[in-house]
């Protein structure tokens, strides 16, 4: 038997999409919070949370709600509070900015239909 293993605090929400098997996903998405309304799109969605591709500054912490149809699926509205926010830059133009967003509280029927369409994608990384 492998030797047991120190308990390590979970990874950070970043890293959530990761373990829940990020895949890409390229839709509108219609964002609202108390002070903002933006579209942007995403680039990649998880079970967890997905990615959406602007240049709006969104303070992390704000709680939002999103509508973005999956492809080939339904209109969707998600709530979602933004967990980090990257700025654009000269230095890695590749990486385009935006934020995060964590889902919360997903119906049961949301949470099924992004579950599906994750599952039959392949995942951008791979779980360590």
């Amino acid at each position: 038997p492998a030797p047991a293993r120190e308990a390590t605090p979970p990874p950070p929400a970043k890293d959530e999409a990761r373990r829940n098997g990020r895949v890409r996903m390229h839709t509108t998405i219609d964002t609202r919070s108390d002070s903002n309304f933006f579209t942007g799109f995403s680039m990649d969605i998880s079970e967890g949370g997905i990615f959406i591709a602007t240049v709006e500054s969104v303070p992390r912490g704000t709680p939002v709600e999103l509508d973005f149809t999956l492809p080939g699926g339904r209109p969707l509205t998600v709530n979602g509070v933004v967990r980090w926010a990257r700025d654009g830059n000269d230095r890695t133009p590749e990486l385009m900015p935006g934020v995060g967003v964590q889902f919360t509280t997903l119906p049961p029927e949301v949470a099924h239909a992004i579950s599906s369409f994750v599952a039959t994608r392949d995942p951008m990384f791979y779980p360590d």
